[in-house]
């Protein structure tokens, strides 16, 4: 049904095609109430489902992302076929804008789910007992409610970026011969081609995060504070042991339906295949571009390990809150220091060929990777190209663990 106080009727953004692609049509734009200056928008969606977002335009220019947070309805989510409305509450997100608001436009993306935003976040404030875990995106981080910093992110909420694949040129991975400390049996620089998108989590997962998935009462490290990464978890815990005939990679993607990675895909509809990262989606994603030992573009130096691209001086002698390290260029916070993190992949004590794609040996080793380093290691173990190996029964206090999902559909089993 078309709003009375129609403003803007939008092109559509997305065409369908011979792809099906989805498409947005009838979109209206008008006043919720007449005297309220909260926008409605109504629209149909075809050849869904598909994550819809939108752009609000004055004076046919768009406004800032991180004025349009204030958002309900179906937007910023899977939306299925049909008709669809959201409501954006203009005046929380834009006050003294009054006389503007009747001049507003919107434009309608339809994303396919094969392709989604720049963030995803998981909304995990429902605990154990939710049904499901609503999964919302945003197209650039300025859009996302509250800010990337804010405390929810850390305790009631999972946000994740996507990381672009590499294209056909692929990333270094490894460590140059001339790197100080450098393992040369295991660290040997080679060319890795990514031919997938996917997701990385923005931090660490904290305590209050494992708590409201898993609904196990731990104790983090020195500390009752839910925000800090969650600690002593095994790699079975993340997504399943091989007693549980859980073998990366020779089971593929599947994981135990009892493990953390198990649970996020149950609640969130196995719309993603949350997960570990594999050794290499997780150096690629660390560096971010960056060719030298550190995020910041460094080298190792005098600086002790809880300094390193730290905001404070630390000296904690633990763990700390996840994103109390200085980010990397594509946002990913705590990578080098915090917790060591799990990977995926089966650790090949041995120079790494070019590959693409790859996810270590399916022949069962000894150890799996673990990536990162920990606040107690000393400096040379926080560099990228660092590959650490643990049995995958491990559980210290030195160990957690960051999200990732490859972005291809689920294969049914």
């Amino acid at each position: 049904m078309k709003h009375p106080m129609m403003i803007f009727l939008c092109a559509v953004t997305f065409s369908a095609s011979a792809l099906d692609l989805p498409e947005i049509l009838d979109v209206s734009l008008g006043h919720k109430l007449p005297a309220s200056r909260s926008l409605v928008v109504d629209y149909t969606l075809t050849n869904g489902p598909a994550i819809v977002t939108a752009t609000f335009f004055t004076n046919n220019i768009p406004l800032p992302d991180n004025v349009v947070t204030s958002l309900t309805g179906d937007i910023c989510r899977i939306v299925t076929n049909g008709a669809c409305r959201f409501v954006w509450d203009a005046p929380t997100d834009w006050p003294g804008h009054q006389g503007i608001l009747p001049l507003t436009k919107v434009t309608i993306a339809a994303h396919p789910l094969y392709f989604p935003p720049r963030y995803c976040h998981i909304d995990l404030s429902g605990g154990t007992g939710a049904t499901s875990y609503p999964l919302y995106f945003y197209e650039s981080s300025n859009a996302i409610p509250g800010g990337v910093e804010s405390d929810r992110y850390k305790t009631t909420d999972l946000l994740l970026r996507k990381i672009d694949r590499t294209g056909s040129g692929g990333f270094l991975m490894g460590s140059p011969p001339w790197e100080s400390n450098r393992n040369s049996r295991r660290e040997r620089q080679h060319t890795v081609v990514l031919t997938q998108d996917y997701f990385m989590g923005v931090y660490e997962v904290t305590v209050g995060q494992w708590q409201r998935v898993m609904g196990t009462s731990v104790q983090p490290n020195h500390t009752g504070d839910e925000r800090y990464p969650m600690e002593k978890v095994t790699y079975g815990e993340c997504r399943g042991a091989r007693s549980e005939n859980i073998d990366f990679p020779t089971t593929g993607l599947r994981v135990s339906p009892s493990s953390f990675a198990g649970v996020l895909r149950q609640k969130t509809g196995n719309i993603y295949p949350f997960d570990l990262p594999t050794e290499a989606q997780w150096e690629y994603a660390a560096r971010a571009g960056i060719l030298d030992s550190f995020s910041d573009g460094s080298t190792m130096g005098w600086r002790s390990a809880t300094q390193q691209r730290g905001k404070v001086h630390f000296n904690t002698n633990s763990t700390i809150v996840v994103g109390s390290y200085l980010p990397t260029q594509w946002g990913l916070y705590d990578v080098q220091g915090n917790v060591v993190e799990w990977c995926r992949d089966w650790l090949l004590d041995e120079n790494l060929p070019d590959a693409t794609d790859p996810v270590g040996p399916y022949e069962q080793q000894t150890y799996r990777s673990a990536r990162g380093g920990h606040w107690d290691h000393a400096i040379y173990e926080l560099r990228f190209a660092r590959r650490n190996a643990w049995n995958d029964t491990s559980r210290y206090s030195t160990f957690g663990f960051r999200l990732s999902a490859t972005i291809i559909p689920i294969p049914s089993e």
